[in-house]
């Protein structure tokens, strides 16, 4: 009798949450508003908008998190530098197609700064995503393209001509208001983190498969990985495979991006993967033209045909100074040559430059006859993309496993050629 108990309430409030969900408000009109208290729940039931106040704190904020959750999971936030303090709040839809939340004095707290919009309709998708399209459907306004501090699948990480799409830390648990971490795409198709305007880690650049500094990267069974670019966009992007899970990345309040996976809500969320994982994810641990590498035991070593630019602090595994050239570089007079180096996180590509459709051969020619280029590599998932480095060599990594290739220029005396 116990189990059947058990099994006729497990049924009913399955049935409920199906139910819920499957009649639950998903969208507002300019004739109706929501208060403080309701909320849109999305048609399969996965997301729900609504006022949350965050643990600790008695400020209001508009919020999406993820519904039949028991630990409340917000994954992005209207109104993060105003909150509301003034209950209770309202958010309605104007007719010229403005979202617009107002506190109890009908200030308005937030407002998405559309206009001039036919027939609105805002919309809570199944994806997380909070729409507002005309009456053609035409999109008009959406909460994907302004992020808060968490990436979902199908989101973006890049730029376009009219925005930005990056992430930025809370400040802390009880407060959402942009943090001093942000993530964003930058140089040659890599992501950073920057804590307020001091870059701190780095992805390297996109390979065709992943990020060239997370040699655990793949598309497997559970995910999909993908980088977008175009004259007009250039954006990185994932989708989760096995429908069976719930996954988010998010860019936490010190700096780390932490991917999670939820399998089932009595479990709830597991951390999957995260960066940076240890001292070489440190950007420019061993400053310029330095190799970092965990199982060394100084961590940080010089290329070959570079020195310690002070070997004092070197000895005192102060490697900030980084390495300088052993032998001057021969440029113009014939004198030149590449080292090449496997299993790399190429260097940041701030400095570096591109060009398509290029051989091998023909990107060390490249490289040859410009005396600032300092190191190439054919880098594309068809080898057809020429990059170049110019100027110093900043934060390399050397892998057990996986990495790239990188050809170093080096007078040809290092390299045992004659001049």
């Amino acid at each position: 009798m116990g189990k059947f108990r058990i099994l006729a309430t497990f049924l009913c409030l399955s049935f409920f949450n199906l139910f819920s969900a499957s009649n639950g408000r998903d969208i507002i009109t300019p004739d109706q508003a929501m208060e403080n208290g309701e909320a849109l729940v999305s048609a399969g039931g996965t997301f729900k908008l609504g006022f949350f106040s965050p643990s600790g704190s008695t400020n209001r904020y508009l919020g999406i998190w993820y519904n039949n959750i028991p630990m409340q999971t917000v994954v992005w936030v209207a109104n993060r530098n105003s909150p509301v303090t003034n209950f209770p709040a309202v958010l309605n839809l104007t007719a010229d197609g403005n979202l617009a939340l107002h506190d109890n004095t009908s200030n308005v707290i937030w407002l998405t700064n559309t206009s001039n919009v036919s027939d609105p309709t805002v919309q809570l998708l199944d994806s997380g995503n909070l729409v507002l399209t005309d009456n053609s459907r035409r999109l008009v306004w959406q909460s994907f393209d302004y992020p808060s501090d968490t990436f979902l699948p199908g989101m973006k990480l890049g730029f376009n001509q009219h925005l930005d799409w990056h992430l930025t830390s809370w400040t802390s648990p009880s407060d959402p208001s942009p943090g001093t971490y942000s993530s964003k795409i930058y140089g040659y198709r890599e992501i950073g983190i920057w804590n307020l305007t001091i870059l701190k880690y780095r992805s390297g650049p996109w390979n065709g498969h992943g990020f060239n500094g997370f040699t655990d990267m793949k598309s497997a069974e559970f995910f999909s990985f993908r980088f977008f670019i175009n004259q007009e966009e250039e954006y990185y992007t994932f989708e989760i495979i096995n429908k069976s899970i719930l996954s988010r990345v998010v860019l936490n309040q010190f700096g780390v991006v932490q991917r999670s996976v939820l399998l089932d809500p009595i479990h709830g969320w597991k951390l999957y993967w995260w960066f940076p994982m240890d001292q070489c994810d440190e950007y420019a641990e061993c400053g310029a033209f330095g190799v970092c590498n965990t199982n060394d035991s100084s961590v940080c070593k010089c290329l070959r045909g570079f020195v310690p630019k002070s070997p004092e602090d070197w000895a005192l595994r102060d490697f900030s100074d980084g390495c300088v050239r052993r032998t001057a570089l021969h440029c113009g007079r014939g004198g030149d040559g590449f080292l090449k180096v496997t299993g790399l996180k190429l260097p940041d590509t701030s400095n570096a430059m591109v060009d398509r459709n290029m051989s091998l051969d023909d990107c060390r020619d490249r490289c040859l006859k410009n005396c600032s280029c300092m190191a190439f590599n054919s880098f594309s998932e068809d080898g057809s993309a020429c990059l170049t480095w110019h100027g110093d060599l900043i934060d390399i990594r050397e892998f057990t496993e996986g990495g790239q290739d990188l050809y170093v220029r080096l007078a040809s005396s290092e390299l045992g050629m004659s001049t």
